[in-house]
């Protein structure tokens, strides 16, 4: 009985060794083994790869049955008030992930959530999110558990429409201005410009979160977001007579 327990435990063993990259490039300056491994299970939450991958973030939501995706990450460009190169963040959004066991697969990348040490949640990544670039089974950034959706981004106007889909019931609450800053703030997250000197421009210039950087920012709205727009906007809809709509988008 002892002989089998541990020819077992060699065959899965070496079956959980075979599943690691022979290149692993830590999120930290720990050194990593293929023993110090063991396969995890899908947890929702923000997963950060560190400054050797630019600032890397993937955050891994909810959605029903399914999941989404997204990867925020640093570069240096041109503050849009300033002229300045400063240091901002830019999305990456997948809305279609296939989900199986332990692993989720997002256009050519393949994310497999592992457990270091029992204590430590990770994923490997196979492929740079950043540059677009998926890998082979040969290499691989790992990443490590820092937190929740809500505590990353502390602000909870940044996730209020992000995390689960809301009642029609829930805009009816809500006053028309304050409406109107619901749909906007979804856009501004993602670093939307507005009219400069706008009223919109003046309300999220004052938030420590915005980065103005782009003039359309539509392409990286969750699935869970285009809905709650959807539904933000027909509410809006059987308030503003026609013709009274305005766009302060650049």
């Amino acid at each position: 009985m002892r002989l089998l327990f541990f020819i077992c435990l060699f065959i899965f063993g070496k079956e959980a060794a075979a599943q690691m990259p022979k290149l692993l490039m830590s999120a930290t300056n720990e050194t990593y083994q293929k023993q110090q491994f063991s396969d995890g299970s899908i947890l929702p939450g923000v997963y950060r790869f560190g400054e050797s991958v630019g600032d890397l973030d993937v955050i891994v939501i909810p959605y029903g049955s399914k999941y989404i995706v997204q990867c925020v990450y640093a570069v240096w460009e041109k503050s849009y008030y300033t002229g300045e190169i400063v240091k901002l963040h830019k999305y990456g959004t997948f809305n279609v992930v296939t989900a199986d066991s332990n692993q989720l697969v997002f256009a050519s990348f393949v994310a497999k959530f592992m457990n270091y040490q029992k204590n430590q949640k990770t994923v490997i990544l196979y492929g740079d999110l950043v540059k677009r670039k998926p890998y082979g089974k040969d290499s691989a950034l790992l990443g490590n558990y820092v937190s929740n959706v809500e505590r990353y981004f502390a602000d909870a106007e940044l996730y209020e429409l992000s995390l689960d889909i809301k009642s029609e019931t829930y805009f009816k609450r809500k006053s028309s201005h304050h409406l109107e800053l619901m749909r906007n703030t979804l856009y501004a997250k993602y670093g939307q410009v507005f009219r400069l000197g706008g009223e919109l421009d003046e309300y999220f210039k004052k938030k420590e979160w915005y980065e103005p950087t782009l003039l359309e920012t539509g392409q990286f709205l969750t699935d869970i977001e285009r809905i709650n727009l959807q539904l933000l906007e027909e509410e809006e809809n059987r308030r503003i007579p026609v013709g009274r709509e305005s766009d302060e988008r650049e």
